[in-house]
C-alpha cells in the first residue's frame, strides 16, 4: 500500500511485520542467501571502522554475564572437539615444518632423522624462551606459542628440535654457564686486589 506520509507507511509496515513474522523471516533469509558476499563485505567494513567500540561492547557483555559466556564457550568446545583437535595438530605441524632446517617436519639437528611430530618441539635459538614468555605473557608454550607464531607471520628466532636434542642443548648451555662461573671464581681469587 503506497502512502504519501512516510510515518503512516512505517506504521503500516510495522503492523504487517508483526502480523506476518514467518513471511518476514523467510524474506530476510532469502535476502541473506542471495547477498551473502555483499553482507560479509559490509560486516568486515563496519568491523574495521568500529573495531575498538565493538570489542569494548563485547567485553562489557562478557563481564556483565560471565556465567553465560563461560557456558557458551564450554558448550562450543564440547560440540567441536574434533575441530579443536585438528586445529591444534595443523598448527603444530605447520610450525614444525616452517622452523625445520630441512624444510619438513623433522629435527633440525644435522644428524637427527626424528620425524614424529609427537617427538618434536620448538626451540628458541637464542635461549631466551623464559624471558619471551615472561615479557610477552604468551602462556607456557605449546599450542599457545604455535598459534601466536602463526598469527605473527612466523618470525625468526626458532628452530624445530626433537626433545632429546632440545634437552641436550640445555645441558650444554648450563655446563658452559657453570664453567664461566667457575672460571670467574678462580680468576677472582688469583688476581690481587687493586689497593
Amino acid at each position: 500500500m503506497a502512502y504519501i506520509d512516510k510515518e503512516k507507511q512505517r506504521e503500516w509496515q510495522r503492523k504487517w511485520n508483526e502480523a506476518n513474522p514467518e513471511k518476514v523471516k523467510d524474506k530476510y533469509r532469502k535476502y541473506r542467501v542471495a547477498n551473502k558476499e555483499k553482507l560479509k563485505a559490509a560486516a568486515h567494513k563496519y568491523y574495521a571502522a568500529n573495531k575498538d567500540k565493538l570489542k569494548c561492547k563485547a567485553r562489557k557483555r562478557r563481564e556483565s554475564n560471565p556465567g553465560r559466556h563461560n557456558e557458551r564457550t564450554r558448550n562450543w568446545r564440547r560440540n567441536n572437539v574434533d575441530k579443536l583437535w585438528n586445529d591444534r595438530q595443523n598448527v603444530t605441524l605447520e610450525c614444525c615444518s616452517i622452523y625445520s632446517a630441512k624444510g619438513d617436519v623433522m629435527c633440525s639437528y644435522p644428524t637427527c632423522d626424528v620425524a614424529d611430530p609427537d617427538m618434536l618441539c620448538l626451540d628458541h635459538i637464542n635461549n631466551n624462551g623464559n624471558e619471551e614468555r615472561r615479557d610477552l605473557m604468551w602462556g607456557r608454550g605449546g599450542y599457545n606459542l604455535y598459534a601466536k607464531l602463526r598469527r605473527s607471520g612466523f618470525p625468526p628466532g626458532y628452530q624445530t628440535l626433537c626433545h632429546n636434542h632440545n634437552i641436550k642443548k640445555e645441558i650444554e648451555r648450563r655446563r658452559a654457564d657453570a664453567k664461566i662461573r667457575h672460571n670467574r671464581k678462580i680468576s677472582g681469587s688469583i688476581v690481587p686486589s687493586a689497593k
